[in-house]
């Protein structure tokens, strides 16, 4: 017969844990994390009409999980429209989410995006900043100096640079 003992490393129980030990911390972790969800970027910046683009990354922390999660966002912008590449998404794998800007206004915006799923959520929190499309330079002249030509106009509201563009039609 097995008598007990406090041998580390020993088939026989040592009456802390007996036989068939159950990590019951373990379970409940497993139980109220079934998956994570991360978002890249954490900040996107794109001037209206064009689309912010994120990606939402499930991952789960059971490898026998095999239920959908259903991805939402929340805090968009008056205007603004999401649209997911995959929805419900069950994990692991990530979905591609678009946000249209075209009628949403100029600014900065915290974006939470949420998956649902195995009667548990979890949120991730992004920044969108949106920013005006800059109207055409107008009043556009040109002049020679030398051998230099010279471009002027008007400021453009909201632009933050310029790009020129020439082409030489000499042979």
């Amino acid at each position: 017969t097995k008598t007990p003992t406090n041998k580390p490393n020993s088939n026989i129980p040592n009456n802390t844990y007996g036989w068939g030990r159950i990590d019951s911390l373990a379970a409940y972790n497993l139980a109220m994390n079934p998956f994570s969800l991360s978002v890249l970027p954490a900040s996107v910046t794109v001037c209206k009409p064009n689309d912010a683009t994120y990606t939402a990354t499930l991952s789960p922390t059971d490898p026998n999980m095999l239920y959908p999660v259903t991805m939402s966002t929340g805090g968009l912008p008056l205007g603004a429209t999401a649209s997911w590449g995959v929805n419900p998404l069950t994990p692991p794998g990530n979905s591609l989410l678009k946000i249209g800007t075209a009628s949403a206004a100029p600014s900065s915006y915290l974006v939470t995006i949420t998956g649902s799923g195995y009667a548990r959520s979890k949120s991730s929190t992004v920044q969108l900043t949106l920013q005006s499309t800059p109207a055409a330079v107008t009043n556009l002249t040109v002049s020679r100096s030398g051998n230099n030509v010279v471009l002027n106009w008007p400021a453009v509201p909201d632009a933050t640079a310029y790009q020129v563009w020439y082409a030489d039609n000499n042979p």
